[in-house]
This record gives structure tokens, C-alpha cells and sequence, in this order.
């Protein structure tokens, strides 16, 4: 009973685990660079306007993607806009 209770608490623990966040790189007012754990989803360009609006940007325009030293990362680079 033991072993089943500390297996429902390790594969509910693994349940809540959700899909990798895009994280921010570099900033510089006029462009944002947004890493990824796969391709670009909705949630980069969520990222991206939420950064250039904090500069006062009206929006982020997708630029370009490089892939990265790990096979698994992906920067998309993105101007601000207005």
C-alpha cells in the first residue's frame, strides 16, 4: 500500500509538470530575442508583445529563428514596433 501511495504522488507530481515557458534572452528597446523549447507557439509571441509593450511598443513584429548550441532550443528574434 506504501509503494502505491509514493507512485500516485510521483506520476501526479509529473501530471502538474506542464509544457517548457518561453523565456526572454535579450532586450534592447527595439528588438527581443525569445528561446523556445521547440518551435514558435502562441505563447513566444505572447512573450515578445508583452516585452515590447513594456517599452512602450505597440507590438512585436516575428523576425527571424536561429537554432542554438542545444539541439532542443530555438531564438526567434522579434522588433518592436510603434
Amino acid at each position: 500500500m506504501k509503494n502505491l501511495l509514493i507512485a500516485a504522488v510521483a506520476l501526479g507530481s509529473l501530471a502538474a509538470c506542464g509544457p517548457p515557458q518561453p523565456v526572454v534572452q535579450a532586450f534592447n528597446g527595439d528588438s527581443v530575442t525569445v528561446q523556445t523549447f521547440g518551435p514558435r507557439v502562441a505563447t513566444t509571441d505572447a512573450e515578445a508583445n508583452r516585452i515590447c509593450n513594456s517599452a512602450g511598443r505597440a507590438r512585436a513584429e516575428y523576425l527571424s529563428r536561429k537554432a542554438t548550441d542545444n539541439p532542443y532550443l530555438t531564438d526567434h528574434l522579434y522588433a518592436c514596433l510603434g
